[in-house]
């Protein structure tokens, strides 16, 4: 099944495609999300925007079954992943390109 394309950035990162969107938070506790998905869905992750400037660390909602780091990890469901700290107050597709 395709993925709805309207309203998404679409970027070309080593010979892939990926679309990226930043959406407010599914359960409406005032963030934001950047959302990052490739076109075969394989790759799909959610980074809450604006986690530079607060003291835990980053982290990065893996949902689907692709993420750099992670192969041979055998694993169900969404999983969460420490990140180092990006500068996020704007998100571009230079930041896309380095969660990527």
């Amino acid at each position: 099944m395709g993925m709805n394309r309207k309203g998404r950035r679409k970027l070309i990162h080593s010979g892939r495609t990926f679309y990226w969107y930043v959406e407010k938070e599914i359960n409406d506790y005032g963030q934001k999300d950047l959302i990052v998905v490739s076109e075969d869905k394989r790759f799909n992750i959610s980074y809450e925007v604006g986690q530079f400037d607060k003291p835990q660390t980053p982290l990065v909602v893996i949902k689907g079954m692709e993420f750099k780091g992670l192969e041979g990890y055998n694993r169900q469901g969404w999983t969460r992943v420490k990140v180092p700290a990006w500068e996020d107050s704007i998100i571009t597709p230079g930041l896309v390109k380095t969660i990527l």
